[in-house]
Protein backbone atom coordinates (compact mmCIF):
# COMPACT_ATOMS: atom_id res chain seq x y z
CA UNK A 1 0.00 0.00 0.00
CA UNK A 2 1.30 3.45 -0.88
CA UNK A 3 0.11 6.63 0.78
CA UNK A 4 1.24 9.76 -1.00
CA UNK A 5 2.51 12.65 1.02
CA UNK A 6 3.45 10.47 3.95
CA UNK A 7 6.91 10.58 5.52
CA UNK A 8 7.40 6.98 4.41
CA UNK A 9 6.79 7.90 0.74
CA UNK A 10 9.31 10.74 1.01
CA UNK A 11 11.84 8.38 2.58
CA UNK A 12 11.32 5.84 -0.22
CA UNK A 13 11.86 8.55 -2.84
CA UNK A 14 15.05 9.77 -1.11
CA UNK A 15 16.37 6.22 -0.87
CA UNK A 16 15.61 5.53 -4.57
CA UNK A 17 17.37 8.75 -5.58
CA UNK A 18 20.42 7.84 -3.51
CA UNK A 19 20.58 4.34 -4.99
CA UNK A 20 20.34 5.79 -8.51
CA UNK A 21 23.12 8.33 -7.85
CA UNK A 22 25.34 5.65 -6.30
CA UNK A 23 24.80 3.33 -9.27
CA UNK A 24 25.53 6.14 -11.72
CA UNK A 25 28.71 7.12 -9.82
CA UNK A 26 29.93 3.53 -9.74
CA UNK A 27 29.38 3.17 -13.49
CA UNK A 28 31.26 6.43 -14.11
CA UNK A 29 34.15 5.28 -11.92
CA UNK A 30 34.33 1.94 -13.76
CA UNK A 31 34.35 3.73 -17.11
CA UNK A 32 37.10 6.08 -15.91
CA UNK A 33 39.18 3.16 -14.72
CA UNK A 34 38.80 1.29 -17.99
CA UNK A 35 39.62 4.24 -20.22
CA UNK A 36 42.63 5.15 -18.06
CA UNK A 37 44.15 1.71 -18.64
CA UNK A 38 44.09 1.82 -22.45
CA UNK A 39 45.93 3.81 -25.07
CA UNK A 40 44.84 4.00 -28.69
CA UNK A 41 47.27 4.51 -31.53
CA UNK A 42 45.95 5.33 -34.97
CA UNK A 43 48.05 4.33 -37.94
CA UNK A 44 48.94 6.93 -40.59
CA UNK A 45 46.82 4.96 -43.08
CA UNK A 46 43.78 5.07 -40.80
CA UNK A 47 44.32 8.78 -40.19
CA UNK A 48 44.51 9.39 -43.95
CA UNK A 49 41.39 7.30 -44.55
CA UNK A 50 39.56 9.40 -41.98
CA UNK A 51 40.68 12.61 -43.69
CA UNK A 52 39.57 11.27 -47.09
CA UNK A 53 36.16 10.32 -45.68
CA UNK A 54 35.77 13.82 -44.23
CA UNK A 55 36.76 15.40 -47.56
CA UNK A 56 34.28 13.23 -49.46
CA UNK A 57 31.54 14.03 -46.97
CA UNK A 58 32.09 17.72 -47.73
CA UNK A 59 31.52 17.26 -51.47
CA UNK A 60 28.09 17.95 -52.95
CA UNK A 61 26.01 14.93 -53.99
CA UNK A 62 25.31 16.43 -57.42
CA UNK A 63 27.72 18.15 -59.76
CA UNK A 64 25.70 21.30 -60.38
CA UNK A 65 27.87 22.42 -63.31
CA UNK A 66 27.26 19.18 -65.25
CA UNK A 67 23.55 19.05 -64.40
CA UNK A 68 23.11 22.72 -65.34
CA UNK A 69 24.77 22.18 -68.71
CA UNK A 70 22.62 19.15 -69.46
CA UNK A 71 19.43 20.97 -68.42
CA UNK A 72 20.29 23.87 -70.70
CA UNK A 73 21.00 21.52 -73.62
CA UNK A 74 17.73 19.63 -73.07
CA UNK A 75 15.70 22.85 -72.72
CA UNK A 76 17.21 24.31 -75.89
CA UNK A 77 16.69 21.08 -77.82
CA UNK A 78 20.40 20.64 -78.60
CA UNK A 79 20.86 17.49 -76.52
CA UNK A 80 20.61 14.34 -78.62
CA UNK A 81 21.16 10.72 -77.72
CA UNK A 82 22.22 8.20 -80.32
CA UNK A 83 19.64 5.45 -80.77
CA UNK A 84 22.43 2.88 -81.07
CA UNK A 85 24.19 4.08 -77.92
CA UNK A 86 20.92 3.94 -75.97
CA UNK A 87 20.14 0.43 -77.25
CA UNK A 88 23.66 -0.79 -76.38
CA UNK A 89 23.39 0.58 -72.85
CA UNK A 90 19.95 -1.00 -72.34
CA UNK A 91 21.11 -4.41 -73.58
CA UNK A 92 24.27 -4.25 -71.47
CA UNK A 93 22.22 -3.37 -68.41
CA UNK A 94 19.75 -6.21 -68.99
CA UNK A 95 22.58 -8.71 -69.53
CA UNK A 96 24.39 -7.54 -66.43
CA UNK A 97 21.38 -8.05 -64.14
CA UNK A 98 19.82 -11.08 -65.85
Amino acid sequence: MRISGSPLAKLERLYADRVERTTRNQATQRTSQVTADYEVQVSPEARMASEVRAAIAGLPDVRADVVGGLKSAIDSGSYHVSDEALAEKLVAHVLQYA
